[in-house]
């Protein structure tokens, strides 16, 4: 997650969550999200360079799992598993490296895209495919067996955390998930210490011509499973294209373009109980013919900023984006888009529990984070919950996570929370489709907001396409 505070992160996350061109708009400088009154303050930016560096991969991510009765299968209900996983990259890929001013430091943000983006040429690429063939035997080698057999897309962003101009690479880093399937099976956590990991100094990236080795292998045995996991996926770094670009508290020529952005300090705070069946019409594949069960999201939020932000035209009066935010009445808000986001960390915790026939799979785990996405509508704040946990069946056998399954979502006027803060319920569900799944969400959300901070830029945008 970039350190810097984006508007344009903010508005492109959100407009892609709800399905709408993204839009582009500049820097903003960072927002205390403790004010107890709304203030308002003026912003700009440094200058920024942004690195492309092809990438070249080839190799692959195997891992053979069993049940193991050390570690608890007996427990968690996983003694009859067994099978193999296998993460296969896309052929090519793109390091990204962007070099920013943060309070006078200089800052890297860098990750690995195996995404193949907007322009691709031929076929969408979304990260790499992961393939899983597992086989469940009640009470060992007796009874009757089901075969579990699915293939998804993973691996589309690998983050790589900078500390020190040193760039950290492993593949234990990549999401959504490399073991992502709807198949039974161990988590990307229980294999990350097996992993390695890569330190590259970012001005050597930047450099690019290098080649980096990811591939290692070892053993597993933990939370009711064991096995092996062998890498060997190496990269080659090709050359690399640098894009220099001004900031707009740089620039002679002010721009056009307003940002107005708002902040609390927020939390979120209750459950969403999400209950799963095995769909007769697609379940024979994955195995899941007469499942059924509950996954069970609880949230306790610590506490964050939550951004709400716009951009209109400098010359159009700054009391219509202000009433589109819902701090004045006197504006005219036609035309102007409001959206937000808040990023969701724990503690928070999953809990799972699918019955097929007389085996039970029952299982517990911290939860990874989530986002809340914002938007105004008619004066209405419409805020929608999701779960960023790739696997939110954990390592039984389930649906996998997507932007329609499991969901919650609340709606306020925008002006009885905007001024001053407050609560805003979400206890909306939504239905669940998936392959070999289907079900819904039930949801007991409460986030909280406190007064807010405004934040107004004048000189950052270079080209919007803004209300």
């Amino acid at each position: 997650m970039s350190r810097r505070p984006l508007i344009a992160m903010l508005i492109a996350a959100v407009l892609a969550a709800w399905g709408a061109p993204a839009a582009s708009a500049g820097a903003l400088n960072q927002l205390r999200p403790d004010a107890s009154s709304p203030t308002f303050v003026g912003g700009g930016s440094g200058t920024d360079s942004f690195t492309e560096i092809p990438v070249r991969l080839h190799g692959a991510l195997a891992v053979q799992f069993h049940g193991d009765q050390a570690t608890g299968c007996a427990a968690r209900g996983l003694c009859g598993f067994s099978g193999t996983v296998i993460w296969q990259p896309p052929s090519t890929g793109t390091i990204a490296v962007d070099t920013f001013r943060d309070r006078g430091r200089t800052e890297y943000d860098v990750s690995l895209n195996l995404s193949g983006g907007e322009f691709t040429i031929g076929p969408p690429v979304d990260g790499g495919t992961t393939t899983a063939d597992v086989r469940f035997a009640p009470n060992g080698s007796a009874g009757s067996a089901s075969i579990c057999t699915d293939a998804t897309a993973t691996g589309a962003d690998i983050e790589m955390p900078v500390r020190f101009r040193a760039a950290s690479l492993s593949l234990a880093a990549a999401s959504p998930s490399l073991l992502g399937t709807r198949c039974a099976g161990p988590l990307q956590s229980d294999i990350a210490s097996l992993l390695v990991r890569r330190v590259v100094d970012v001005a050597t990236l930047s450099h690019g011509q290098a080649g980096v080795s990811l591939a290692s292998s070892g053993d597993f045995a933990v939370h009711g499973l064991a096995g092996t996991v062998t890498s060997t996926i190496q990269l080659r770094i090709g050359s690399p294209r640098t894009d220099r670009s001004l900031g707009g508290g740089s620039s002679s020529q002010p721009s056009g373009f307003r940002e107005v952005a708002v902040s609390y300090r927020a939390h979120l705070d209750g459950r969403v109980l999400t209950y799963i069946h095995g769909d007769p019409l697609s379940c024979a594949p994955l195995g899941s013919c007469g499942a059924n069960g509950t996954l069970t999201l609880r949230e306790h939020s610590m506490p964050g900023m939550l951004v709400l932000g716009t951009i209109t035209r400098k010359r159009r009066p700054l009391r219509d984006a202000l009433t589109a935010l819902g701090l004045r009445k006197d504006g005219d808000p036609r035309g102007i888009l409001v959206s937000g986001i808040f990023f969701v960390r724990g503690p928070a915790t999953y809990a799972v529990d699918v019955t097929q026939g007389a085996a039970t799979c029952m299982d517990t785990a911290p939860a990874g984070p989530g986002a809340l996405f914002l938007r105004v509508m008619q004066g209405r704040l419409d805020a929608q919950f999701g779960s960023a946990q790739d696997a939110p069946h954990l390592r039984c056998p389930g649906p996998i996570a997507a932007g329609a399954n499991g969901f919650a979502s609340g709606l306020a006027p925008i002006g009885s929370v905007a001024p001053h803060g407050g609560t805003i319920h979400l206890r909306t569900g939504g239905k669940l489709e998936d392959d070999g799944y289907a079900g819904r969400s039930a949801a007991d959300l409460t986030l909280t907001l406190s007064r807010p901070k405004v934040q107004v830029t004048t000189d950052a945008l270079r080209s919007p396409n803004p209300g």
